[in-house]
């Protein structure tokens, strides 16, 4: 293996502290301070993402032509050159960053004129994807640019390295293969520097270019998470270099025990978990959290890799690790939360209590329509399916097409070559999933008893209760009013430790145990 006199790091930054580009330069001065080389993934300015996505949106069916694309992306412009004015103080830097930007929006203008040959239709389904995955492009590509200028204006030696290319086989892969192209295209890439890489800081964009269906349909929104990890791989398994750690900067603390938006701090008191197993990480993922992309957890997992979480505005604290091995704490699970974007479709079929083969055939009917199921819950003759909502309304628009399109496909449903009606009731939002996870829960003897005294205590009703085998997650249902409320109550009993309302709890637990005694 090749080796260093520096520790070489990679470091994802989020777009909330790319918009920060102070912040950037003092973390990169601090990771230099502790001898470290470091590479840099980085994310859009925040915000630029979204303004991406309305442009398109705008654009969508029209008959738009140059005028109507500089218009569209205006905003966006407007914004990235207030980042160039606020931070780079050195004229010839600031060209140097607006030059680069204006290339990518040039090339975003060819990419659309190009489109409009075909299509005009510029929403998010599986014929325009490509097309919207590199328009959303721009915001990584333009700003890896900018960070350069910057950089080197602040007396820092750094080099962008912009055209990372997907280096697949041209077709449809498995994720597993997926990534191994992405990482083919980041050696490929950053191969030319690798000698100098202790030298100066490598800074590399989130977006990946060719892949087949798009970085946003393949990976999700917060795919840089994913390339971070990807990168980490490319240096040691194909560069021969050894990563010391990949670290996840954002503007949180590490994984907290709740979403403090979600707490009474009357009551509550968050807290951090220094240590998380990526299993844990992957069920909070899948819960919908933001904190870290799901395949980013997924692909260290594979690769054995353990992930960071640190607080730009902290480099010195200690954050949370992601480990490979399981992790506990003195408490009985780490985490409650409620995700509060997700759909419900209920299927009953009567034929479902005396048949076998309706899960599959349901499960294949929503896998064709490329729907992504969040939680499965059985009944004699029903089966309802949640899935998580995109952040995004194009998105959600776009997803909920397929829901509706796979909705009328199941109506009369083949099973075993019979054919069954299927009537399918679909609640939108209407629900919160409120998720428990923790390796701890294995040992909670008697857990679930104590959340439902919790939740009669405050008179929250409670639907669809799951518990995985695993035994790393407890999943319910309550109304969405009342999903706030249901965090609070359980955070106060489990991670708070609040013993006069604990003694509240089992009063009205015994009350309820006397009611059926009777």
């Amino acid at each position: 293996m090749l080796t260093s006199e520096k520790s070489i790091t990679v470091n994802k930054i989020g777009g909330a502290n790319m918009s920060k580009l102070d912040e950037v330069l003092n973390l990169v001065r601090v990771l230099q301070e502790q001898n470290e080389a470091p590479v840099l993934v980085v994310s859009a300015f925040e915000g630029v993402t979204n303004k991406l996505i309305a442009a398109l949106d705008e654009l969508d069916r029209k008959d738009y032509k140059e005028e109507d694309i500089e218009n569209a992306f205006r905003p966006i412009m407007l914004m990235v050159e207030e980042k160039i004015k606020e931070f780079i103080k050195s004229s010839r830097h600031a060209r140097q960053a607006l030059a680069h930007v204006k290339r990518e929006m040039d090339i975003c203008v060819t990419v659309l004129m190009t489109h409009k040959r075909v299509t005009n239709m510029l929403a998010p389904d599986a014929k325009t994807y490509q097309t919207r995955d590199k328009i959303i492009a721009f915001g990584e590509r333009s700003v890896v640019g900018i960070l350069e200028a910057f950089l080197q204006a602040s007396g820092i030696k750094a080099k962008s390295v912009n055209d990372v290319e997907y280096r697949g086989n041209g077709k449809r892969e498995s994720k597993s293969e997926l990534h191994r192209g992405i990482q083919r295209g980041i050696a490929e890439a950053i191969d030319p520097y690798k000698d100098e890489i202790s030298e100066q800081v490598l800074i590399i964009g989130g977006h990946v270019k060719g892949v087949l269906r798009g970085m946003v349909t393949e990976i999700g929104r917060s795919y840089t998470d994913t390339t971070a990890v990807d990168v980490t791989v490319a240096l040691e398994k194909l560069l021969g270099l050894s990563v010391d750690s990949t670290v996840a900067w954002k503007d949180v603390d590490g994984v907290l025990s709740s979403d403090p938006k979600r707490l009474d701090p009357a009551v509550n008191k968050e807290i951090v978990h220094h240590d998380v197993s990526l299993s844990e990480g992957m069920e909070l993922a899948g819960a919908n959290s933001t904190l870290m992309q799901v395949d980013a957890l997924g692909l260290a997992l594979e690769e054995g890799i353990s992930l960071s979480l640190k607080n730009i505005t902290k480099p010195h604290e200690e954050g949370t690790t992601f480990h490979v091995e399981e992790t506990t704490t003195v408490f009985p699970f780490k985490i409650v939360m409620a995700n509060r974007r997700e759909d419900t479709i209920s299927c009953k079929i009567p034929g479902m209590a005396v048949g076998s083969g309706f899960a599959a055939a349901l499960t294949k009917a929503f896998a064709d329509n490329d729907i992504s199921i969040n939680d499965i819950m059985t009944s004699s003759t029903t089966i309802d399916f949640t899935v998580n909502l995109p952040p995004d309304e194009s998105d959600i628009k776009e997803l909920r097409g397929r829901i509706r399109k796979t909705i009328a496909k199941i109506r009369n449903i083949e099973v075993n070559g019979e054919v069954h009606k299927c009537d399918s009731k679909w609640h939108q939002s209407n629900n919160a999933n409120v998720v428990i996870i923790g390796d701890e829960l294995r040992n909670a003897t008697g857990i679930l008893s104590v959340i439902a005294g919790v939740l009669s205590a405050e008179g929250i009703g409670v639907e669809m209760m799951t518990q995985t085998k695993e035994q790393r997650k407890i999943s319910f249902y309550v109304n969405h009013k009342d999903a706030n409320r249901a965090v609070q109550s359980l955070h106060r009993v489990f991670i708070d430790k609040d013993g006069e309302f604990g003694a509240k709890v089992k009063k009205g637990m015994d009350a309820t145990i006397e009611k059926f005694l009777k």
